[in-house]
């Protein structure tokens, strides 16, 4: 599943998705509204693309343009519905680009400063388990992982098949 198991380097990079498809839905064609984070998670979470059907604020230099309030977000219909709303992100996007909305505990005290070199899964899981322990009602929670973005980096707890791209992607 998405691995390269029997392909000519045989790395089977993805054993725990393939373990979780195969007790699931796995889909074989699937389409994301743009390549990028900066057009594709406020068109996820408003269901809009970005270009045609948001409203974004002024262009920001180094920032992505923000979501203005009169966008209405998944949070803010999850939150509407009666659930309790939770954030956990890890990049400096997210510190003031309008994607708040909704969100009763928004935390991006991971990724509040840049660090493309940053391995933070573990810190996304932990603090996701922490926020699901405590909810006592039913729950939205919107958990953002850094790690799978480029600038890739070795895991202690992963396979070690090379020093290139490519490998580190892997």
């Amino acid at each position: 599943f998405g691995g390269y198991r029997d392909g000519p380097k045989g790395r089977d990079t993805t054993p725990r998705l393939a373990e979780l498809a195969a007790r699931g839905t796995s889909f074989a064609f699937a389409q994301a509204p743009s390549a990028g984070t900066m057009a594709s998670v406020p068109a996820i979470l408003t269901s809009k693309f970005f270009h045609s059907g948001i409203p974004l604020g002024p262009e920001r230099k180094g920032k992505a343009p923000k979501v203005m309030p009169e966008a209405l977000l998944l949070g803010e219909l999850m939150k509407s519905s009666g659930y309790a709303t939770g954030a956990i992100t890890t990049h400096p996007y997210f510190n003031d680009w309008g994607l708040d909305q909704g969100i009763d505990s928004f935390d991006n005290s991971i990724g509040k400063t840049d660090d493309p070199r940053r391995v933070a899964a573990h810190l996304v899981t932990d603090s996701a388990l922490a926020w699901i322990a405590k909810q006592r009602k039913k729950w939205f929670l919107w958990a953002h992982y850094i790690d799978p973005h480029g600038r890739y980096v070795p895991h202690s707890d992963g396979p070690a098949w090379g020093d290139t791209e490519e490998d580190l992607y892997d």
